[in-house]
């Protein structure tokens, strides 16, 4: 990628106390990419964009760039197309990267989904399980693959994988065995109308993810990393709830903002709202097997630099999102 282009974005460092840790540094790289169909189903939101621009070959070359430019260990992958993902796969793989991956398709009629990527030489895949979602009118949800979905903005995915972490210096002193759970979401469409339905789904969520993360009855869960495209802004009772900020919903899971709470930047642009703040990434703290730190993260752009950059996808990036990232350790 043109580095003159992407100025704006840079790794930022984020301070720790006390020394620093001799554990592995790994990176997570979380990106809604666009299906093909979603877009040929919604051309007109890329009416002023050039019609070259918006052909899977030219976007899937500037995906591939972008994504071996960041070189991530595990990527976490939102709209997905299920005919496009071993392409996706193979055009990743190189002499480096070694990805295997688990891929969630979306119910009934729709072509993606999400997918979680990883280098299978520094992750053991250990299990895995999809959570998907149909709100109704009542907030109620319900599971399965032949609910209704006559009313797809109710609708939410997620995919969630527990790794087993590989050690990357065989001839040190043997560790207890560390492990993460990394989850993937997408919240369809924008819920500004309907807020009590994404806050549903939110603790739908919350919940998956509690009854996933806890080992054989074990008081002491593993570290979680959620990532993806929930279309809420972080003033939004969905993100309070999230992250624990509200009283009106409690739960034992400790999430925490990677990027904070922050509105000044923006992750994609929508018709009705604009440049807006979708794409969030968090991580849990408290009582846990193992501690997860976070020691950088892929700043993104503040929203007048994305005024002046204009309508996304462009002849540099693939997508109508900007990607999220993160560097971690788990101790």
């Amino acid at each position: 990628m043109n580095a003159s282009y992407d100025f704006n974005r840079h790794w930022i460092t984020v301070p720790r106390n006390g020394p620093r840790s001799p554990a592995p540094v790994y990176k997570l790289v979380s990106y809604n990419i666009l299906a093909q169909d979603q877009l040929l189903r919604h051309m007109t939101s890329y009416a002023g964009i050039d019609s070259q621009l918006l052909s899977w070959r030219r976007r899937l070359t500037n995906l591939r760039r972008e994504l071996d430019t960041l070189n991530s260990d595990l990527l976490c992958l939102q709209e997905v197309q299920c005919n496009h993902l071993p392409q996706i796969v193979a055009r990743l793989k190189n002499g480096v990267r070694h990805y295997d991956y688990v891929y969630q398709q979306k119910l009934e009629d729709r072509s993606d989904g999400c997918a979680i990527l990883y280098d299978k030489h520094k992750f053991l895949l250990a299990d895995n399980r999809a959570l998907a979602c149909h709100i109704g009118n009542s907030g109620d949800s319900t599971r399965g693959a032949h609910q209704s979905t006559t009313d797809p903005c109710r609708e939410y995915y997620a995919l969630m994988a527990k790794f087993k972490l590989r050690s990357q210096t065989p001839q040190a002193e043997p560790k207890p065995e560390r492990e993460l759970i990394v989850a993937n979401a997408h919240m369809l469409q924008w819920e500004a109308s309907k807020p009590d339905i994404r806050q549903a789904q939110v603790k739908h969520l919350l919940k998956g993810m509690a009854d996933f993360c806890y080992d054989n009855g074990s008081k002491m869960r593993n570290p979680i990393l959620l990532a993806g495209d929930f279309n809420f802004e972080t003033e939004s009772e969905a993100y309070a709830i999230l992250t624990a900020r509200t009283a009106s919903f409690r739960h034992p899971l400790q999430m925490v903002s990677i990027y904070g709470h922050n509105n000044s930047t923006a992750t994609t642009c929508t018709p009705t709202l604009g440049w807006t703040n979708a794409d969030h990434m968090f991580f849990s703290r408290g009582n846990q097997r193992h501690e997860l730190r976070i020691c950088s993260y892929y700043k993104l752009p503040r929203m007048r630099i994305c005024e002046r950059i204009g309508e996304l996808p462009n002849k540099y990036l693939g997508s109508d999102h900007y990607c999220l990232g993160a560097t971690f350790t788990v101790e």
